[in-house]
């Protein structure tokens, strides 16, 4: 018989701006975190899969359910092939439990460009196509001072349109301690041990700056989310 690929929900439940992740236990994806989520049954709606999922899995109520995007999942180390229907809901009621030890760790809310690694394939992939849910208030939520960013969340300030500030929009020490951050950050990733001096951004201007913390910042996205 011809295998097909299996129909797999996987749920964007939203709360006071951040979203619900799970670590996964078990043989297919241990260790990652993920959307809750599962498969698709005969004859049930998304709708209906994401409410029964989430609330199985987490003892939750959700609301407000809109379709997302969808992800080609191949999981080649265990021979599996998912389409996965990606939908985006808002909290209703209840706190999340793991209610099925045997598949989840733990359950915690994350900001949309903080989360932890590594990420369930199908996440990852979600990722890879620039999809994030902005048309979601608060959603996204920088920090006020450049240099306590993250890289996800500088490189956010050039592609969301609900940024107040762009890069230059900062003053020149903000960008220097920035800069010097990233780069060394992004150093110790590519295992160079050689130190910089934050003294030679003194000598730089303005745009000099917020070019090295651009490539700095997308370099650090690509790696940590290979």
């Amino acid at each position: 018989m011809k295998k097909r690929p299996a129909v797999g929900v996987a749920v964007i439940v939203i709360k006071n701006g951040k979203v619900l992740l799970g670590k996964r236990k078990g043989a297919h994806g241990s260790g990652s975190w993920a959307f809750p989520g599962g498969h698709l049954e005969f004859n049930e709606s998304i709708e209906d899969c994401a409410k029964r999922e989430v609330l199985e899995e987490t003892g939750m109520s959700i609301k407000n359910f809109r379709f997302a995007t969808i992800t080609n999942d191949l999981f080649h180390q265990s021979n599996k092939h998912y389409v996965t229907l990606f939908v985006v809901c808002d909290h209703e009621d209840g706190i999340p439990g793991v209610k099925e030890p045997d598949k989840c760790e733990k359950w915690d809310w994350f900001y949309w460009n903080e989360f932890p690694n590594p990420t369930f394939l199908s996440l990852k992939n979600l990722l890879q196509q620039g999809f994030s849910p902005f048309c979601i208030d608060d959603v996204l939520i920088p920090p006020g001072k450049l240099h306590e960013m993250t890289a996800a969340q500088v490189v956010s300030l050039n592609i969301s349109g609900d940024s107040e500030k762009g890069l230059e929009d900062y003053d020149h020490e903000e960008l220097m301690e920035a800069a010097f951050m990233f780069e060394n950050q992004l150093m110790v990733l590519l295992g160079d041990e050689n130190s910089i001096s934050y003294e030679l951004y003194s000598d730089l201007s303005h745009r000099q700056l917020a070019d090295i913390i651009e490539n700095c910042t997308e370099q650090i996205c690509k790696i940590e989310n290979s």
